[in-house]
């Protein structure tokens, strides 16, 4: 397996090589290139320190980014080094595992070595994208601990490869899954849906998020709908009809795409039955409840407006 690497990369790896200093290339790269798709960023693992990777690009575009882990933003590039580390450890190939080991998913932690073009691969993410499965690195708990945001990405990336969570990782989500409201960042998950929006079927990352008990916390409005009759007119359920509309929307247009998935939250409000049949006259008016979630995940003034009239 070969990752193509820019130019700007490759100058990156130069001169972290010309300081004898061992470099990868990590996660999301790594994943595509085995399962043969499309992309975009590369992302480059550096055993070293992150003060040492700061001095040898003075005389490049750097940004510093993230506050718990920070990264260097090389010429737009992201180089990180070892997690967990301190000034006295030595940084040598266990620091790589113990890097690995805390990222989210198996299908993330793997490295690819420029060098010799092997993929480095301690915990099976290979055999995994192969089987479709999406399981937590190591142990689920910690995983969900240390980002409780990483239970939708789950879902997001099953559903991304049309798979499967893995049985133990599935069962630490129901556990956790009030993690979402207590300790997520609304504006995070609000991102991991935006992202879903760009599936060729987002409806599955929906129905996941559904079964694993995670969408009653992010869009309660909609989750409520998932065994509700859709009426003399639809032969399946309003959560479904839902589903059907927001998947032939065009993944070029997110917030149309996301207002189709969510146009008929209102029946739930509207739903009565006259003279034995099931009605939802004025569902299109009852946005109070979809309104709500919108607000509470953070969309803009501009997004939920235009997700609510299209809605009406």
């Amino acid at each position: 397996m070969i990752v193509h690497l820019p130019e700007t990369a490759l100058l990156i790896f130069e001169r972290l090589s010309q300081a004898g200093i061992k470099a990868y290339v990590a996660g999301g790269a790594v994943r595509d290139a085995l399962n043969h798709v499309p992309y975009k960023d590369i992302d480059i693992l550096a055993l070293s320190d992150f003060a040492q990777i700061q001095s040898l690009f003075l005389d490049q575009k750097v940004k510093v980014a993230g506050a718990a882990f920070p990264v260097c933003l090389v010429n737009e590039i992201e180089v990180s080094v070892p997690r967990q580390i301190t000034g006295s450890d030595p940084i040598d190939s266990d620091c790589l595992i113990s890097d690995l080991a805390c990222r989210d998913f198996t299908v993330n932690a793997m490295v690819w070595d420029p060098d010799t073009g092997e993929v480095i691969d301690p915990f099976n993410g290979k055999r995994d994208l192969e089987d479709r499965v999406i399981r937590f690195t190591g142990n689920p708990e910690d995983r969900i601990t240390e980002d409780p945001v990483r239970m939708v990405r789950a879902c997001r990336f099953a559903a991304g490869l049309n798979g499967t969570i893995e049985s133990e990782s599935l069962a630490a989500i129901a556990r956790h899954k009030n993690r979402l409201i207590s300790q997520a960042a609304k504006e995070r998950l609000r991102m991991e849906i935006i992202k879903a929006m760009a599936m060729d079927r987002p409806s599955r990352f929906f129905f996941l998020m559904q079964t694993t008990g995670l969408l009653e916390m992010v869009f309660p409005s909609l989750s409520r709908c998932y065994d509700l009759d859709g009426g003399p007119f639809h032969g399946e359920t309003v959560f479904e009809h839902c589903m059907l509309v927001g998947d032939g929307l065009p993944a070029r247009q997110p917030m149309l795409r996301l207002a189709g998935f969510l146009h008929d939250t209102g029946k739930f409000d509207a739903a009565e039955v006259n003279d034995g049949q099931l009605t939802f006259r004025g569902h299109e008016t009852c946005i109070e409840a979809v309104s709500h979630d919108l607000e509470l995940l953070r969309f803009s003034n501009r997004d939920s407006a235009y997700i609510l009239c299209l809605i009406r």
